[in-house]
């Protein structure tokens, strides 16, 4: 349940009223299926900054566990024109990762160095991504 206490706690509570299957079986369908839905709501709130935003979280979540630098750089403003299919300012791109910031979606461990906050979420975006052919 990665750093969810809550999803954790719900998935306990469903343990208990499961019956006719070894806990052992069940928790971890329990935990995924919690896992998962978490994840789709904060997927949900990525789409809601529109397509640059998602294009700035893309470029997030593929920087790996140590994230990325190089969010303003010309080829980085290149690839958002093109995934946009218009102008793309660095001052766009600065106000949309400060609410990334502010949405607790993605952190600033460093100057200059952005990751996502949550590594299943990153996770389940790649996934998505790839499954999407992005």
């Amino acid at each position: 349940m990665g750093s969810r206490p809550e999803e954790l706690l719900k998935a306990l509570r469903q343990l208990q009223q499961v019956r006719g299957t070894p806990p052992d079986a069940a928790f971890p369908i329990i935990c995924q299926t919690l896992a998962s839905a978490a994840a789709d709501a904060e997927l949900r709130a990525i789409e809601d900054f529109g397509v640059l935003g998602e294009a700035i979280f893309a470029r997030i979540a593929a920087g790996g566990d140590a994230g990325v630098t190089g969010l303003f750089s010309e080829p980085a403003l290149a690839a958002y024109r093109q995934r946009t299919g218009g102008p793309v300012e660095p001052g766009q791109v600065q106000g949309l990762a400060d609410k990334l910031i502010a949405a607790n979606r993605v952190a600033r461990p460093g100057h200059g160095r952005y990751t996502v906050v949550d590594p299943f979420v990153r996770e389940v975006w790649l996934a998505r991504q790839t499954l999407l052919g992005r």
